[in-house]
């Protein structure tokens, strides 16, 4: 059994959108240190700078 939040077509494809730039971001650091990922809940998520390792 899999528990999803309930997000609608926009929501998805703001996450998807979200999800690139993090990456992309990830990939243009400079130093490798530090990672970006998208945290919060749904609808107010957003990119977050993390060092790498730490949780």
């Amino acid at each position: 059994m899999i528990i999803k939040h309930d997000m609608s077509r926009e929501d998805r494809e703001k996450e998807r959108l979200l999800q690139k730039e993090a990456r992309e971001k990830t990939q243009q650091e400079q130093t490798s240190n530090f990672v970006y990922l998208v945290r919060g809940r749904p609808g107010e998520r957003q990119i977050i700078k993390v060092q790498k390792g730490a949780k």
